[in-house]
C-alpha cells in the first residue's frame, strides 16, 4: 500500500514538474515572439514597398547605397542585410542596397515634343540636354525638338548629354518698306498702320528744299526689308522761326471741339516724346464737347488725336532740335 501511495506521489511530482516547465516556455516564447520579427523577403521590391512593410513590422531602413544593375529595375533592391528569414529584434536596422537602373539606357524619342517635356523625359531617365541649337521651321510649333543627337534607340550610357534642335516657328514675313517720302504726317501714319507697322520717334528738321510739314527722310529707307510691328522714325520738315518761339513757352494749349450731332465718340489723345509715349486723355463725349490739355514744351513732341480709334489730326510742339 505504502509503495503504491509514493508511486502516486512521484507521478503526481512528475507531472507537475513537467506542467511547470512547459508553461515556463510558453510565457518565455510568448513575450520573446512579442519582442522579434522573421526578416522579409525585400530583394527585387520597390523602395517605398519595402519602407512601408518594415515600418509596420518596426523595424528600421537603412539604405547604405546604389549600385548600376541590368536585372534589377531602378529604385528597386539589389541586396538585404540581414537576410529574409532571419529573426531579429524589433527597432533593428535593415540595410538596404538600391538599384541605379542598367548602367546605359536607350535614348527616347523627343521628335515633335515641346522642350519642357523632353527635358523632364531626358531627367527620367538619366539623361541630359547637351549642346541647343534653334531655327526657323514652318512644320513643327515654336519650341518644339525638331531632331536631337544620339537619335532615338540608341544606347548610351546614363548622364550622357543629347543635343537638340529646337524650332522657333515658322520663319517670320518680311515686308518691304514703303515710301513715305512728301507725306504728310497725318498720311504717313496712316499708311505705316495700315500696313502693319508702327510710329516710332519723330524728328524735326527745317529743309527747304521739301514742302513744310511732309515727312522728308524715314529710317529704315524704302525698299529695306523690315518686320511686322516694326517702329518707324520719321523725319519731318518744320521752320526753325515757328520752333523758336515756341520754345520760349512754358506749356501750350491743345483745344478741340467735337462737331455737332446725336452721337457720342471715343476720343483719345496721345501724347509721343522722342523718349516715351503716353495717352493724355481718353473717353466717350457727347457731341460739341470741347477738350483743353495743357502740353509741356518738350522736344520734340507731337500731339495724335483719334476719334473711334482712327486717327483724325496731328499737332506739333516743342522746339526745333
Amino acid at each position: 500500500m505504502l509503495k503504491r501511495i509514493l508511486k502516486i506521489i512521484f507521478l503526481l511530482i512528475i507531472f507537475m514538474s513537467t506542467a511547470g516547465i512547459s508553461t515556463y516556455l510558453t510565457i518565455h516564447l510568448l513575450i520573446r515572439s512579442k519582442d522579434t520579427v522573421v526578416v522579409p523577403d525585400l530583394q527585387n521590391k520597390q523602395i517605398v514597398y519595402a519602407l512601408e512593410l518594415l515600418t509596420e513590422m518596426g523595424l528600421n531602413t537603412k539604405v547604405k547605397g546604389s549600385e548600376y544593375s541590368a536585372s534589377v529595375p531602378k529604385h528597386y533592391i539589389i541586396y538585404q542585410d540581414p537576410p529574409s528569414g532571419s529573426e531579429i529584434k524589433k527597432g533593428r536596422d535593415v540595410r538596404l542596397v538600391l538599384s541605379k537602373g542598367a548602367r546605359s539606357v536607350i535614348i527616347p524619342n523627343l521628335v515633335g515634343m515641346g522642350a519642357p517635356q523632353a527635358r523632364i523625359l531626358l531627367e527620367e531617365n538619366g539623361l541630359v540636354p547637351g549642346k541647343i541649337s534653334y531655327i526657323s521651321n514652318g512644320n513643327y510649333f515654336r519650341d518644339e525638338i525638331m531632331s536631337h543627337y544620339p537619335p532615338s534607340g540608341k544606347s548610351v550610357f546614363r548622364q550622357s548629354a543629347i543635343d537638340l534642335l529646337i524650332s522657333l516657328g515658322a520663319a517670320p514675313m518680311w515686308i518691304e518698306m514703303l515710301d513715305l517720302i512728301e507725306l504728310n504726317l497725318n498720311q504717313a501714319i496712316t499708311k505705316l498702320e495700315s500696313n502693319n507697322l508702327a510710329l516710332g520717334n519723330i524728328r524735326f528738321a527745317e529743309d527747304l528744299t521739301a514742302t513744310m510739314d511732309t515727312v522728308t527722310a524715314h529710317t529704315p529707307s524704302a525698299g529695306y526689308p523690315v518686320l511686322p510691328g516694326s517702329e518707324i522714325e520719321l523725319t519731318v520738315n518744320r521752320r526753325a522761326s515757328s520752333q523758336a518761339a515756341k520754345r520760349r513757352a512754358k506749356n501750350q494749349l491743345f483745344r478741340y471741339r467735337l462737331a455737332a450731332g446725336f452721337l457720342n465718340h471715343s476720343v483719345r489723345i496721345q501724347f509721343k516724346h522722342k523718349e516715351y509715349t503716353l495717352d493724355l486723355y481718353h473717353a466717350f463725349l457727347k457731341p460739341n464737347k470741347e477738350i483743353w490739355i495743357a502740353i509741356p514744351n518738350q522736344e520734340p513732341s507731337t500731339i495724335f488725336l483719334y476719334l473711334d480709334d482712327e486717327l483724325f489730326s496731328t499737332k506739333h510742339f516743342g522746339a526745333l532740335e
